[in-house]
């Protein structure tokens, strides 16, 4: 975009009109851990039960508004 006295500046891409833009990068890692248990990791609430207190972490360290969780399944149906 322009301004009054001519000069340029960047924007965000959902600005209207807008030419130049730019979209905030994301960054994307992934985090592998080994869970010992006897139970199968695939059970529902033992997922549930680890991905809250992974959740907690995060945002005891102040990091839960910036990151999403999710699982990876692998082609066999495992976590």
């Amino acid at each position: 975009m322009m301004d009054s006295s001519g000069q340029f500046y960047s924007t965000y891409c959902f600005t209207i009109r807008s030419f130049m833009c730019y979209d905030v990068r994301k960054k994307r890692q992934i985090l592998k851990i080994a869970v010992k248990s006897h139970q199968e990791v695939s059970d529902l609430q033992l997922k549930t039960a680890i991905m809250a207190k992974l959740q907690q972490k995060l945002k005891e360290l102040g990091m839960a508004f910036y990151t999403k969780l999710e699982w990876r399944m692998t082609t066999n149906g495992r976590v």
